[in-house]
């Protein structure tokens, strides 16, 4: 079999027979083609889990900032909600008897149960 990546280096770990044996029983239940080749994945996989964790912390940070700003909108949108409410409620009159500035005056046209009043057409 052709090696499509020469590998020429290497690097010796030392183990006690009991974690060798171990090693080499996982080997055989991963279908793994030598221990060379377990090892090297799984070194492989450990590193690309390591690179990815920063991004992973990235995208973590955006997301709390996203549900901080989401949480700013609701309190805003609660207070113009609450806002809404206090300005349908009857409007109080201000100190000097009268109504106040945000109250719109507007004429009574008619009381309840009176007919409405009729204008007088002059020519």
């Amino acid at each position: 079999m052709t090696v499509l990546i020469p590998r020429t280096r290497t690097i010796n770990v030392r183990l006690s027979e009991a974690e060798y044996l171990e090693l080499e029983r996982f080997c055989i239940s991963s279908s793994a083609r030598s221990l060379s080749d377990l090892v090297r994945d799984t070194l492989q996989r450990f590193i690309r889990a390591a690179d990815q964790e920063p991004a992973l912390a990235s995208s973590v940070s955006a997301n709390a900032a996203q549900a901080r700003e989401l949480e700013q909108r609701i309190e805003r949108l609660s207070a113009e909600i609450a806002a809404l409410r206090a300005s349908a409620q009857p409007q109080p009159l201000d100190r000097t008897g009268g109504l106040s500035e945000t109250e719109e005056v507007r004429p009574l046209l008619k009381k309840e149960g009176s007919p409405a009043p009729q204008q007088e057409n002059e020519l």
